[in-house]
């Protein structure tokens, strides 16, 4: 047969042969997708190692894809963690993205995706994947808490917030979307919604969420210059919580503005008892303050004043016992002794109003008009401005988002 007569033979054999190339090409890069989304499964759960030895068809598909995401280095194969029990969220985003090259509207793959990247705090980027996997009815109650907590983290507050809100529609006693919501909103000082979302959490039979729900209630009154209701969220936390080892505070703040609070209502007496318990045998300037503040509300000035005189050895740029200090010699007619401890308060803490206000009483008396002036003039300028001073001098705790 001529070599004219064998052409078209060739040509068809070469063809089937493409064809036949091409089918296998293809179900090979098919057959390692699902390989992908297992791998990105188990790496994500802390099981890599219990994932299979790559194939020749895995090790094809890594190189023709290359899949790297713009923002985040993952790490190679060869450099997953070798615990089971820790999962490997880089090597997880890694295989989510190479299986959602070809599959890219895929629910898994991209849900996997998005709370790898929420975990890896790149909350703006897992948002695209949220929104394919959430149309697709894939996200757990688990899930949304992973995202809501990403945005947190990366402070992207205003969309933390709807993303609990979202989980609270479907759970609406959820305590650790109530307390994450409550605290989101006092870093806003939205003080309404931080008590709104408080106050149900307090509700909580899981007493360490009602502690946590107490605290927030008993901050946001303090820091608004409420001082009774301040007390009765704080001693509702003593009756649940009495040696405090569910409150996520430290002991001394929460005693401080009890106590301060506690002065404040006119029951200086167990501010004092409350104080004593806490201090014990050692020294702590803001205690020891407060204990001068309960001294000189029952009457005993020469006690109170030890105690300021005491914080300011302990720590001399701490303002508040010069104030008290000046306050005190104001009090006692000794105007040329209170003007030094307001300068000295002055000094060391030119935001609040107080210490200046004083002063410009302090100078009238001693006769000095245009310096009293000044003074006034800055202290009304310092009021206005300043909202720690709208909001009076108490202090103000925080608590983990």
């Amino acid at each position: 047969m001529s070599r004219v007569a064998l052409l078209p033979i060739q040509i068809r054999s070469l063809g089937w042969i493409l064809v036949l190339a091409g089918l296998i090409g293809f179900t090979a890069w098919h057959l390692t997708y699902p390989a992908a989304l297992a791998d990105a499964r188990l790496a994500f759960e802390g099981k890599a190692d219990a994932a299979p030895k790559p194939t020749w068809l895995n090790r094809i598909s890594d190189l023709a894809s290359g899949t790297q995401n713009p923002t985040v280095k993952p790490r190679a194969r060869n450099e997953r963690s070798t615990s089971v029990s820790e999962p490997d969220y880089h090597f997880a985003l890694r295989r989510a993205l190479d299986h959602l090259r070809l599959h890219p509207n895929d629910p898994e793959g991209n849900r996997l995706a998005a709370l790898c990247l929420s975990r890896l705090d790149y909350a703006a980027e897992a948002e695209p994947y949220y929104a394919l996997a959430r149309a697709k009815e894939r996200l757990s109650l688990k899930d949304l808490h992973v995202r809501a907590f990403g945005l947190t983290r990366c402070n992207l507050r205003e969309q933390a917030v709807d993303a609990y809100k979202q989980i609270l529609e479907h759970q609406p006693d959820d305590p650790e979307a109530l307390q994450k919501l409550a605290a989101i909103y006092y870093s806003l000082s939205d003080y309404k919604e931080t008590l709104a979302a408080a106050q149900r959490l307090a509700q909580s039979p899981i007493k360490s969420r009602a502690v946590a729900g107490y605290a927030l209630i008993g901050i946001v009154h303090h820091d608004e210059h409420r001082p009774g209701p301040a007390v009765a969220a704080n001693e509702k936390i003593l009756e649940l919580d009495p040696r405090l080892e569910m409150l996520s505070l430290p002991a001394d703040l929460f005693f401080a503005d009890l106590a301060q609070d506690l002065v404040d209502i006119n029951r200086a007496s167990d501010a004092r008892r409350y104080i004593h318990r806490i201090l014990g045998q050692r020294d702590d300037p803001v205690l020891i303050d407060i204990l001068g503040s309960a001294y000189y509300a029952e009457g005993q000035e020469d006690e109170a004043e030890r105690c300021w005189k005491r914080v300011t050895e302990l720590d001399p740029r701490f303002h508040r016992p010069w104030l008290n200090l000046g306050n005190l010699a104001l009090r006692r007619g000794r105007l040329e002794e209170a003007v030094p401890f307001l300068e000295k308060a002055h000094a060391l803490d030119r935001r609040i109003h107080e210490p200046v206000y004083q002063l410009s009483l302090a100078y009238r008396r001693l006769g000095r008009a245009e310096d009293s002036e000044r003074y006034r003039k800055l202290a009304e300028s310092l009021r206005l401005n300043n909202p720690r001073n709208k909001r009076g001098m108490g202090l103000i705790p925080h608590d983990k988002p």
